[in-house]
């Protein structure tokens, strides 16, 4: 039997965790506001050839959809949706009921409950901060400025030189990553596992997908918004599972 450990060395983890989230955003933040003068000058004389883009790169760009784009927004909330459904709604709806029964039986389970959306929390952040920051620290053009039929009414030109890495890429997969890590560390059902990776993927990867044909990233910006997704989530994830321990059930 697991549960979870809320100790002094938890809760500094923790701390500490969060606290390199607020940094990583006000470092973006900063260097954001820092270097949007810079933007607006390169906007305007800079002239954007797809042949200077590598080739993988280049053959896969495509105009700006705003269509494509919407989609990709609702793919990217599917797959968060689906894995708080699986993670935390549904043992929720399990666990709250009979816990208000009797707190004792439920008291591990609530704790996990807890500690899970602590982390997905801290992972989201984390992640997030960490990819803004590396959008403004290397500015790089989007695809739809290298097609001058676009239209890019309603976009800030301060967002011009924030492809990589793909944000949306990132975000659906700190989904995947999450879940991933979830149903390896918890006793979950084989189908619940079969069922919610799969879903969470196809959302996460249609996302990926329709921003690369929505004209907003190049290939290697959704493979690395994935890459980084999946793996700082990951890492986040495990970092704090050292304050998951066995213990016997009680009677023996």
């Amino acid at each position: 039997m697991k549960s979870v450990s809320f100790n002094q060395k938890t809760f500094i983890k923790l701390g500490l965790g969060f606290a390199a989230a607020f940094i990583l955003i006000a470092a973006a933040s900063l260097l954001g506001h820092f270097s949007e003068d810079k933007i607006l000058k390169n906007a305007e004389i800079i002239e954007f050839n797809i042949s200077e883009v590598n080739h993988l790169d280049a053959v896969m760009a495509h105009p700006y959809s705003k269509i494509l784009d919407k989609i990709a927004n609702i793919t990217l909330i599917l797959a968060h949706t689906v894995l708080v459904l699986f993670v935390f709604v549904l043992p929720g709806a399990y666990t709250v009921p009979r816990a208000l029964k009797n707190f004792q039986t439920q008291k591990e389970e609530l704790k996990f409950l807890v500690y899970d959306f602590v982390v997905y929390l801290q992972s989201v952040m984390v992640t997030t901060g960490l990819y803004k920051l590396l959008k403004v620290a290397v500015g790089r053009a989007r695809p739809y400025l290298y097609f001058p039929e676009s239209v890019l009414t309603g976009i800030e030109t301060k967002d011009f030189f924030r492809s990589w890495p793909s944000g949306h890429s990132t975000l659906a997969f700190i989904a995947a990553g999450f879940f991933i890590s979830w149903i390896l560390t918890r006793n979950t059902e084989k189908k619940t596992k079969i069922f919610g990776t799969s879903l969470i993927l196809l959302f996460a990867s249609a996302t990926a997908v329709l921003r690369v044909f929505s004209g907003n990233h190049f290939f290697t910006d959704v493979i690395s918004g994935a890459v980084i997704g999946t793996f700082c989530t990951a890492l986040v994830y495990f970092i704090h599972q050292k304050a998951v321990e066995h213990i016997k059930p009680e009677g023996f």
